[in-house]
């Protein structure tokens, strides 16, 4: 008896360099993860599907070596590909006249949209930091505090994110992120939005209230906590890190030149309380949206926790790329971010 066949869907260059041992992504757990479930794997990307006929040239590994096989499209596929609002109309033909299960299906979602869905959860409500659209209005709203923050509603990595800091009663420094230098420009109150605006463009900014993180070695940190459906449908944390920001910046990302730290090295002393607080605020953000935003079952949650201890919802990664575990030397942890949504695939194979 042939074995069922789960579908890992990636963008086209991330799986060339998967397939090569290069990249985020590593092919080699999704393949471990399949065994222990007894299913078998197949990766290819958008492109791939012929939606005419519903077949999909995919690339299965046996013995170590790579072979491509146009195949049925599989009945549930793994969406790990950014994909663009014409992909996605794409992906719902397929969905609709194939009957497939995409599982995590769309993770481009809006910061407000996120903020707004949690906001009407009063447990959550606490703990959400003041976010609304980026308007005039709104920008005049947030003037009164020491300083806020500026980010793209749709964007990760921490690109285009910008500090906004008052330096006089007249004036604010903006501080812009990159990765290698500082840019800082002073710009008169009267001005800022004009020139605010001049810089975006046309995008679509949210603006946020600064929290007062925690530092490790005297640089802010968030936590990434990795939470995933398994294969009895039960959300498990994963795991958690830290992320520290490089020196004199304010963004740990590492993309922007932050570092990773294991957990324990951040709270040597209350660890385990964090940890629990961290884990239930998870579960509770998490159950909530998956009753509002359809087959969530792979998000990474960062959270910032501010000087008193009290920790702060910052934002879901809906395409966690899990490999803040794998710098900071967690391999166990690593290893569980591929198996718990494998996992939940087999028991959407056997629905």
């Amino acid at each position: 008896m042939s074995k069922q066949v789960l579908g890992i869907l990636m963008n086209r260059r991330v799986w060339k360099n998967a397939r090569n041992g290069k990249g985020y992504e590593k092919v080699r757990l999704y393949l471990e993860a399949a065994k222990k479930y007894n299913v078998e794997v197949c990766f290819f990307s958008l492109s791939n599907i012929n939606v005419r006929n519903g077949t999909v040239l995919t690339y299965f590994n046996h013995k170590n070596k790579w072979y491509q096989r146009r195949v049925s499209i599989p009945k549930v596929i793994h969406n790990r590909a950014k994909l663009s609002t014409h992909y996605r109309r794409n992906l719902e033909v397929i969905e609709k006249k194939y009957k497939v299960i995409f599982y995590n299906s769309w993770n481009n979602y809006s910061k407000l949209q996120i903020h707004n869905i949690l906001n009407k959860n009063t447990t959550l409500r606490p703990f959400l930091p003041s976010t609304h659209l980026l308007t005039k209005g709104n920008l005049l709203l947030y003037s009164h505090l020491p300083s806020f923050f500026l980010k793209p509603d749709k964007g990760s990595l921490g690109k285009g994110i910008i500090k906004v800091i008052k330096h006089s009663p007249n004036s604010w420094k903006i501080h812009f992120p990159a990765k290698n230098k500082k840019k800082i420009i002073e710009v008169q109150h009267g001005n800022l939005f004009l020139f605010i605006s001049k810089f975006i463009g046309r995008k679509r900014y949210i603006i946020q209230e600064t929290i007062n993180l925690q530092t490790y070695h005297k640089q802010p940190f968030d936590i990434r906590v990795s939470i995933q459906k398994d294969q009895i449908v039960k959300w498990r944390v994963s795991g958690m890190v830290g992320k520290v920001a490089a020196k004199g910046a304010y963004l740990s990302n590492v993309h922007q030149g932050g570092s990773t730290v294991k957990f324990e090295h951040l709270f040597p002393n209350n660890q385990q309380m964090i940890r629990r607080n961290l884990s239930q605020i998870s579960q509770n953000i998490i159950q909530h949206l998956d009753k509002h935003l359809p087959l969530l079952a792979d998000v990474g949650i960062d959270f910032g926790i501010d000087k008193s201890g009290k920790p702060f919802f910052i934002e879901v990664n809906f395409r966690d790329q899990r490999y803040s575990f794998l710098n900071a030397g967690m391999k166990r942890t690593f290893k569980l971010t591929y198996d718990y949504p494998v996992g939940y695939g087999k028991y959407l194979l056997g629905r």
